[in-house]
């Protein structure tokens, strides 16, 4: 990348690992995933990897892998939102706790109009209760590959649950390198 271009972008990368960490009631459903389940991993290896992921992103350079999920939002583009997702598969995650982290890169992050937009590592879910949209906590500025996590317990109603990445209202870029590996634990 040349200095112009760090200059006019700001820069996410992720590295993601979503790890499913459910606590889930056997005796009340033996069918639902067991401690250890591996339910999603992403490398972004593949040369079709964004096929899976919709959206504003490209391939960069990963941390512990060739490749990452690279999203820019160029300054004149801050009002609004480059993002990519992907769905997870919800019938397996019901009921269940889970762990999302992230190996994520960034570079000239605007300030955030809200507190709620930025950096996103979000879960976007849905249920007949409403929607919610939990989220890690990623700052503004620029930062070498660090590791972000959140965790959240899916309900049991849940009808979709969408792993959302990119840059909500701000400019710049991130890269996410590799999704961890989901499990489920009992």
């Amino acid at each position: 990348m040349t200095c112009a271009l760090r200059h006019t972008f700001s820069i996410i990368g992720f590295s993601l690992a979503v790890f499913l960490s459910a606590r889930h009631a056997l005796a009340q459903d033996p069918s639902g995933p067991s401690r250890g389940h591996l339910v999603f991993s992403e490398d972004f290896e593949k040369d079709d990897a964004l096929k899976t992921w919709p959206g504003a992103a490209q391939l960069g350079d990963g941390r512990e892998s060739k490749r990452s999920l690279l999203i820019r939002n160029a300054p004149q583009s801050a009002t609004g939102s480059a993002m990519c997702s992907r769905a997870l598969p919800v019938q397996q995650i019901r009921g269940c706790s889970i762990l999302i982290a992230a190996q994520v890169r960034a570079e000239n992050i605007s300030a955030k109009p809200d507190s709620w937009n930025g950096v996103k590592l979000m879960l976007a879910i849905d249920s007949p209760g409403g929607k919610f949209w939990p989220q890690a906590s990623i700052g503004t500025g620029s930062f070498d590959w660090r590791k972000f996590t959140f965790a959240v317990r899916i309900p049991k109603d849940a009808t979709a649950a969408t792993l959302c990445l990119g840059l909500e209202k701000v400019s710049g870029s991130n890269g996410t390198s590799r999704i961890y590996k989901p499990c489920c634990e009992t």
